[in-house]
């Protein structure tokens, strides 16, 4: 008898440390995860940290030319065809959420109204043109952004001013890849991180003080850039295979170095303008650090 109340005791005993075991471990969940409820909603959601309007907006009719009329950030909701988007206020970003703009006849894609409009950003879609027109027509822009941008069948594929960047544009079957026309009221631009092959010209380059580097101007059916304009620079940027001159300079006080320019059908530099620096055209083993690398 006496052996099986020792037992009987023993058993209660394990029977209450596991109890108090398992009612640690519940109060210590509690405490360390809070309640898996809250009382309220979170206090903000994105529409109030980053407000953007959709385009296009609500209540379009589905056919009619689009124009962005106040300052704001606005997004794309779908693919459009035949419906070109006109930008009549300064201080937009239209962000084309990886949408694409196609066949808006013989007018452009996007394009700014008359005046000059700084700090417009356009990114991030695609841009397939009727083989006329421009893809993004902006020469009244000023001070800003385009980029990440893939544009194809058009005259000309961004069109822009100078004062402005352009950044990882990829342009080709047009025309001309990008022009920047000698019109604007700011002062410099670059193209930079770029792909403007397969085009008739590459780059057309009319205004001044615009930097070009990082890019690729191949396998074009004539130059790979052409510059008019002057107090340009081109570095580190490649001219391969282009079916006349790797690049024209035309224009004056051009700085021209450390390209990868080969391959091309006439010759690699055509220059008629005045106080031009090109670095030589040396085989890959150079150690200046201005050349532009060719091969023999």
């Amino acid at each position: 008898m006496t052996a099986i109340s020792s037992r009987v005791h023993t058993l209660l005993l394990a029977l209450v440390l596991v109890a108090l075991v398992a009612l640690i471990a519940m109060v210590a969940t509690r405490a360390a995860g809070g309640p898996l409820d809250p009382a309220a909603p979170p206090s903000s959601t994105l529409p109030q940290v980053e407000p953007r309007s959709p385009i296009p907006q609500v209540g379009w009719d589905g056919v009619s030319p689009i124009t962005i009329g106040s300052p704001g950030s606005y997004f794309l909701t779908r693919n459009l065809t035949q419906v070109p988007i006109t930008i009549a206020a300064e201080n937009v970003t239209l962000d084309l959420s990886g949408f694409t703009l196609s066949d808006t006849g013989s007018v452009s894609g996007i394009s700014l109204s008359a005046g000059t409009k700084r700090n417009i950003v356009i990114r991030n879609g695609t841009l397939v043109g009727p083989s006329s027109g421009f893809a993004i027509s902006a020469t009244g822009a000023g001070r800003s952004t385009f980029s990440d941008l893939q544009i194809s069948g058009w005259s000309i594929g961004l069109l822009i001013g100078i004062g402005n960047s352009a950044t990882r544009i990829n342009s080709h079957d047009n025309n001309e890849g990008i022009r920047v026309a000698n019109v604007g009221v700011d002062f410099g631009g670059s193209i930079a991180d770029s792909n403007l092959s397969h085009n008739a010209i590459g780059i057309e380059l009319e205004g001044n003080n615009v930097v070009v580097r990082d890019s690729v101007m191949d396998a074009n059916s004539s130059n790979g850039v052409d510059i008019s304009g002057s107090w340009n620079e081109v570095k580190n940027s490649r001219m391969i295979g282009n079916s006349i001159y790797g690049a024209v300079l035309h224009g004056n006080r051009i700085v021209f170095v450390g390209n990868h320019i080969d391959g091309n059908v006439t010759a690699p530099v055509f220059d008629s303008g005045a106080g031009n620096i090109i670095g030589p055209i040396s085989p890959a083993t150079s150690t200046n650090p201005a050349a532009n690398i060719g091969f023999p």
